[in-house]
């Protein structure tokens, strides 16, 4: 599938001011401007830095080192970067502002069809008017100019749309602010989205550190956005996005804050990047599309790593480590197909490592990971066509390695209390004396009991599962010698099924088991899912 990795940064020469230019600004103003912009000192206004760049075709506007105490909206516009130092800070005070990538004059009213290499959209339930031509239009990931409106239900693009087609599709219309960047410095305390994109077309977000806000960024009806080196600690929500189209998400971290949530968004490549001491969960994804999570680490959130609600499609989990979470690592809740969990650690989450919670989660892939002290077990897999592949990891074999008195006429539960070996944890030799299936799927099972000399006697084998005889295997000795009754067999066990082996003799006196790994043991293998 294809997966954004790298998103071209804007190009860009900063503006060449005139001096004419420059000596008004000085004349007006106590900023320092030069040819690469104008510079905010302290007590400045940064808004006004942005108004006068703006006005003179774009340019950069640089923050000095310090806090600039806001008490305003910072609405970003067109070609206007804002560079700090690494040690400018933006504090809005716990006050209801926060910086704004949003453009203007919005419509989405109905829904939308147009065909792929096509150029006319048309519209049900729509009124398109005159007024929107020039405007650009959100079709899946992209913004397409408005060449022409034929009707209220008739719009024509000034170039070839390059999506699926689309039939009553979710769009908008608006006037797009394009090509912003935000760089090097922190922004604070904002009791709203510490950064607002709505309507946006090309953002860069680069080194920026995002705290203690209502939410950190706050993405909806944008395309081609760079999240790139970011912070965010101690917010409310980490992230929301809706219809947040085509970006990449790199080299970021999330600590301390509440949930990032993706509802509606497409063609998204997330990697280099942790959440850690989160509220909730990590990330909650609903109608995510076309996107892939990779080289990530999500540990110590209060809920799941990773929530698939549901509608969830062609996206990729990939080399991510899921740690000490709250609730099963990851989970596909409803209506997930066609995703893949590939190469993945899932390590003590309380909960399963992999939760597939419904059967309407079709042919979804969740194979290599591995697994480790997940307190549910490795996979729950009440999906249809999971592919989980073989997993040769699942194995194990546990004997006695003492006598045990078996009595007569009894059947009797063997203490299996020694293994050969466990590779998942999944058999209890101290307590239960049994195996528990991690995953669904066909295991070879082989028991053995032996007992001590009994002759002309029956001795009975027995694999229970789940507290219910499963297999059996009948011997009558007729030489007076160590005795076995085998049990060997493939079937199918679900995830959770428990086997333990149980013996039944009729000597009319008590005998002992052999007491080594090659003569009472049960073995447990995973063959295929």
């Amino acid at each position: 599938m294809p997966i954004i990795k790298d998103i071209p940064l804007p190009a860009y020469t900063p503006y060449p001011v005139r001096q004419k230019r420059l000596d008004r600004q000085k004349a007006r103003t106590n900023r320092t401007v030069n040819s690469l912009g104008i510079v905010v000192n302290m007590g400045d206004s940064i808004q006004q830095a942005i108004d006068d760049v703006f006005v003179n075709g774009g340019g950069t506007v640089n923050l000095v080192s310090g806090t600039y105490m806001v008490n305003y909206d910072i609405n970003l516009k067109s070609n206007v970067y804002i560079t700090g130092n690494g040690a400018s800070v933006v504090d809005f005070q716990n006050q209801a502002f926060g910086f704004k990538i949003t453009g203007s004059d919005s419509y989405k009213t109905g829904t939308v069809s147009i065909n792929l290499l096509g150029t006319v959209v048309t519209g049900t339930g729509t009124v398109f008017t005159q007024a929107m031509v020039g405007q650009s239009i959100l079709l899946e990931e992209f913004w397409y100019e408005i060449a022409s409106v034929a009707s209220e239900a008739s719009l024509t693009l000034a170039s070839t749309y390059l999506g699926a087609t689309l039939t009553t599709a979710y769009y908008v219309i608006a006037t797009t602010i394009n090509n912003v960047i935000l760089k090097n410095f922190t922004v604070q305390n904002s009791s709203v989205a510490a950064i607002k994109v709505q309507y946006s077309n090309l953002l860069l977000t680069d080194g920026l550190g995002i705290l203690y806000s209502a939410i950190g960024i706050d993405g909806d009806d944008s395309s081609v956005t760079t999240i790139l080196n970011n912070g965010i600690t101690g917010c409310i929500t980490a992230m929301t996005w809706d219809y947040f189209q085509f970006g990449g998400y790199i080299n970021c971290n999330i600590t301390e804050s509440g949930p990032w949530t993706i509802n509606n968004s497409r063609n998204w490549g997330m990697e280099v990047f942790s959440i850690s001491n989160g509220t909730g969960n990590g990330i909650t994804c609903t109608n995510l599309f076309n996107s892939a999570f990779t080289d990530f680490t999500i540990q110590h959130c209060e809920g799941k790593a990773i929530e698939f609600v549901a509608g969830c499609k062609y996206t990729q989990t990939a080399t991510g480590g899921v740690l000490y979470n709250g609730s099963d690592g990851i989970k596909f809740t409803a209506s997930s197909v066609n995703n893949s969990i590939i190469g993945c650690a899932f390590i003590e989450n309380t909960g399963y490592g992999i939760n597939i919670a419904d059967s309407t989660n079709n042919d979804n892939i969740v194979y290599p990971n591995t697994y480790n002290g997940n307190t549910l077990g490795k996979i729950n897999d009440s999906g249809t066509r999971t592919i989980a592949g073989s997993d040769t990891n699942i194995r194990a074999k546990a004997y006695k390695d003492n006598t045990q008195a078996i009595p007569t006429g009894v059947v009797t539960l063997v203490e299996l209390n020694a293994e050969d070996y466990d590779s998942g944890n999944n058999f209890d030799s101290v307590t239960n004396f049994r195996y528990t299936a991690p995953v669904s799927g066909y295991y070879l099972v082989v028991g053995q009991v032996t007992l001590t000399s009994n002759a002309d006697q029956r001795i009975v084998g027995y694999i229970y599962k789940n507290g219910t005889l499963f297999l059996e295997n009948a011997n009558s000795p007729a030489v007076a010698t160590n005795n076995a009754s085998i049990i060997p067999n493939i079937v199918y066990l679900l995830a959770s099924d428990y086997l333990d082996l149980r013996i039944f003799q009729d000597a009319g006196v008590s005998k002992n088991t052999v007491a080594s790994s090659s003569a009472t043991f049960l073995t447990v293998h995973l063959l295929s899912i």
